[in-house]
């Protein structure tokens, strides 16, 4: 799992992990370790958990997830869904 700023190209933080579903265990450590608030944290599908938005949020900064309709994160996915039905259901604007 690794911090990596985008604007500049360079690993911030990183924490080896030896099982894939834990890395979302590390989240908080790096994030104390760095220091940085204020930041966008993008996150796979695998880690676009409860805990790891808690986390984010809870250290100042924001996070942009991805999800799934399947795997630990359904909930999130069928949030995300039926906030986006009436928007993709609204007739197009005329400019």
């Amino acid at each position: 799992m690794q911090l990596f700023d985008c604007t500049n190209l360079r690993t911030l933080a990183y924490r080896l992990v030896q099982l894939k579903n834990h890395e979302k265990d590390v989240v908080a450590e790096l994030l104390e370790e760095s220091g940085i608030t204020g930041a966008v944290f993008s996150c796979d599908a695998l880690n676009s958990t409860a805990q790891v938005m808690e986390t984010v949020h809870q250290s100042g900064n924001h996070f942009i997830v991805s999800s799934k309709s399947n795997g630990g994160n359904k909930q999130l996915y069928t949030c995300a869904k039926e906030l986006a039905l009436p928007c993709l259901n609204a007739p197009e604007s005329v400019a």
